[in-house]
C-alpha cells in the first residue's frame, strides 16, 4: 500500500506541475482565436463579392456555389502551411462531392502552377478546383485581399453557403471539414483539433517530453536515495 501512495502522490504531482503549462497555453490559444473573431469575422452573414478568377487554362470565372457549402481557400506557392492544408484536402473531399467544394484561390501568378510541387497537379477529386485572382483586374493582389476581407495572412478561408454567404471564417479548413464530417463527438474532435497550435505544435505532444522529464528527475531521486540508504547500511 505504501508504495501505490507514493506512485499515487507522483502522479498528483505531475498533474499539478503540468496544470499550469496547460492554463497558459489554452488561455494563450483562446485569447488569440477572440483577437481573430473581431478583427476577421466582420464579413461573416455577407454576401461573398469576388471578382472573376482565372482558371487553369486562362479563362475568366465566375465562381458558383452550388454545394451545401463552399470553402474558398486564399493561398500562394510559398506557404508552408498552406501547402499542409491542401495535402489533406484530396482524402477529406472523396466522396463528399454533393456536399464541400473547395476553390484555392491562389495570389500568385499562374506559371506558378506548372510547377510539379504544385497541390493541383496530384489532386484526384473533381469539387477541389484551382484559380487565380486576375492580374489584369487588380495589380496589388495583396492589398485588394486585405481591403475586400482584412486578408493579412496565408491560408485565408472563407466558408459561404448556396446562397453565396459568408457563414464562417475558420483558422483552418480541414479543422473545420473534420468537425462536422468526421468527427462523432465533442470529445474526439477537442483531443484532434482544439489541442492544435497552427498545424505544427500539439499540446498533447508537449506533454510527452515534459512527462519523460519528469519521471526521469523521478527515477534518478529514487535511485539516489536507495544508494545513500545503502552507504548509510554499510
Amino acid at each position: 500500500m505504501k508504495i501505490w501512495k507514493k506512485v499515487f502522490k507522483m502522479i498528483a504531482l505531475w498533474i499539478l506541475l503540468f496544470l499550469p503549462i496547460i492554463i497558459i497555453l489554452s488561455t494563450s490559444i483562446y485569447g488569440l482565436s477572440k483577437v481573430n473573431d473581431k478583427f476577421f469575422k466582420q464579413n461573416v452573414n455577407k454576401k461573398l463579392e469576388l471578382i472573376p478568377v482565372i482558371d487553369t487554362l486562362g479563362n475568366k470565372v465566375n465562381l458558383k456555389y452550388k454545394n451545401k457549402i463552399t470553402i474558398i481557400d486564399f493561398w500562394f506557392q510559398g506557404c508552408t502551411f498552406c501547402i499542409y492544408e491542401m495535402n489533406q484536402f484530396d482524402s477529406l473531399l472523396k466522396g463528399r462531392e454533393n456536399e464541400i467544394s473547395v476553390y484555392s484561390i491562389s495570389i500568385d501568378d499562374s506559371k506558378y502552377w506548372e510547377n510539379p510541387n504544385s497541390p493541383f497537379t496530384y489532386k484526384t477529386v473533381n469539387n477541389w478546383n484551382f484559380y487565380t485572382l486576375d492580374s489584369k483586374s487588380i495589380r496589388d493582389r495583396n492589398k485588394y485581399l486585405l481591403e475586400m476581407f482584412n486578408i493579412n495572412r496565408f491560408p485565408f478561408y472563407l466558408v459561404v453557403d448556396n446562397l453565396g454567404n459568408i457563414v464562417e471564417i475558420p483558422n483552418s479548413a480541414t479543422a473545420y471539414i473534420k468537425e462536422n464530417y468526421f468527427y462523432k463527438n465533442w470529445i474526439s474532435y477537442f483531443w484532434n483539433e482544439i489541442l492544435f497550435i497552427d498545424g505544427y505544435t500539439l499540446i498533447k505532444v508537449m506533454s510527452i517530453p515534459y512527462t519523460i522529464m519528469f519521471w526521469l528527475i523521478v527515477f534518478i531521486i529514487v535511485i539516489i536515495k536507495r544508494r545513500s540508504r545503502k552507504l548509510k547500511n554499510t
